[in-house]
């Protein structure tokens, strides 16, 4: 029997070994990817602080704020957080830490007075926040035993300096391309949240775009009797329509970025693990 015969007589068994072997193919490179995600490190900053002192309020109190040896504290005070987990499905040890994990006040001027570890996970984490000997006044190094999926950590920071100034982290993990940071979770939730939007705005002015230039193609080939002034009307008309749905498309997009970018530095606090939060 040739093969064009055989197809012709099992072609529905034939069609669905296809479809089989396909499916196992797909399905297996689904679970094997799971089992073998990277971790996924991620340090997330508070966006809401609380200020403890403002030296402005406090400048003509007989109010001081002074260091254990007796030394004045000038400038405002400020407390914040931190949060640290593994995000992927394999652990985190000490091992893994190729570089150390060090996280620094975002201000030139700036010092941390105080930290503490408010929360972590699990017990069998046993994490380690303490002064990097390095920069004592502005870094403080992170460790722990382990770090398993959602496993981690939430620590406060009490510093004296600029009020909206941040927490950065440095360091690198065995397998985990990067440690995925505030800016990350914010931009991957404008993404999900308008992303449709943004799509739906680009397709509307590639439409009206296409639409322009059919048009034009259209006036250059019309009769002779449509004179060369009609057809510059005919065409400005036309480009003052394009720029004024460029200006509104352009405008609507920017102002959903924006109110998405103001809604994503409050929403991201969702995504960290439950049993981290203090």
């Amino acid at each position: 029997m040739s093969i064009r015969a055989f197809l012709k007589r099992h072609w529905v068994t034939v069609i669905l070994a296809i479809i089989t072997i396909v499916a196992s193919y797909v399905i297996g490179c689904y679970f094997y990817k799971k089992s073998t995600s990277p971790p996924e490190p991620v340090f997330l900053v508070d966006p809401v602080k609380t200020s403890i002192i403002d030296s402005s309020h406090i400048a003509e109190t007989p109010l001081r704020v002074v260091r254990k040896n007796g030394n004045e504290i000038k400038g405002d005070i400020t407390s914040i957080r931190f949060y640290f987990w593994n995000n992927g499905r394999k652990s985190i040890k000490p091992s893994n830490i190729l570089e150390p994990l060090v996280v620094t006040l975002d201000d030139p001027k700036g010092e941390i007075l105080d930290y503490k570890i408010l929360k972590c996970s699990r017990k069998v984490v046993k994490p380690v926040v303490e002064r990097n000997s390095f920069d004592p006044n502005k870094s403080l190094s992170l460790s722990f035993a382990i770090l398993e999926q959602e496993d981690g950590l939430t620590c406060q920071v009490i510093y004296v300096g600029n009020p909206d100034a941040g927490l950065m982290i440095s360091g690198i993990i065995e397998n985990a391309r990067k440690i995925i940071t505030t800016t990350e979770l914010i931009h991957s939730y404008i993404f999900k949240n308008i992303g449709k939007i943004i799509a739906i705005s680009i397709l509307a002015w590639l439409t009206f775009l296409i639409r322009f230039m059919i048009n034009y193609h259209h006036l250059s080939k019309t009769k002779p009797k449509l004179t060369v002034r009609n057809k510059i009307k005919k065409m400005s008309r036309r480009i003052v329509i394009t720029v004024f749905m460029f200006v509104v498309f352009f405008s609507l997009g920017h102002t959903a970025f924006k109110q998405a970018k103001e809604k994503a530095s409050i929403a991201v606090i969702q995504e960290v693990p439950k049993d981290i939060v203090p």
